[in-house]
């Protein structure tokens, strides 16, 4: 479970629905690529993970350049993480700066619950161009019955400026 947690944390930030605000080309690229930056390296991190819950990784991004993921994990249910972009470049995108992401997972009979932040300032160019500032919570809540299974997403806070909502879900 905590390794499949590390994975699930950026997928979180692409399911949802849209809100309506009308956000930047360079918001909704450059964070797309934060998060394809980390997708790529599933199976590092799983790797990454020691007996004690402790995650120090340095890998190379799809397109060049590097990040390091350093963090715990406690008790099955509680994530938290820092990650420092270097020149990490994604889908045309260079990522520099730091990214700092907090989870807590709630499993029971009923379904699961992930609540997971994020905080940090990055500084994106190439395809997107800027420096933003991230500010923002996402909720996952998964119910199962024995007939079907709800779920319900939300995201607040900013990306950019932006509502996290609009920015997360630009371009679906």
């Amino acid at each position: 479970m905590m390794r499949t947690l590390v994975i699930s944390i950026p997928v979180l930030l692409s399911i949802g629905c849209a809100g309506d605000e009308p956000v930047s080309d360079d918001a909704s690229r450059g964070w797309r690529a934060t998060q394809l930056a980390f997708a790529d390296d599933q199976t590092e991190w799983q790797e990454g993970v020691d007996v004690d819950g402790s995650l120090d990784v340095s890998l190379e991004c799809p397109d060049g350049g590097r990040y390091r993921a350093v963090g715990t994990f406690a008790n099955n249910d509680t994530f938290d993480l820092s990650v420092e972009f270097d020149g990490c470049s994604a889908d045309g995108v260079v990522i520099d700066g730091s990214l700092a992401l907090y989870a807590k997972v709630d499993v029971d009979e009923h379904g699961t619950r992930v609540e997971t932040s994020y905080a940090g300032e990055l500084t994106w160019s190439g395809a997107a161009q800027g420096s933003c500032g991230i500010d923002m919570t996402a909720s996952v809540v998964v119910a199962t019955t024995d007939d079907s299974n709800e779920v319900d997403v939300e995201f607040h806070g900013e990306i950019c400026g932006y509502e996290a909502d609009a920015v997360v879900h630009s371009g679906d």
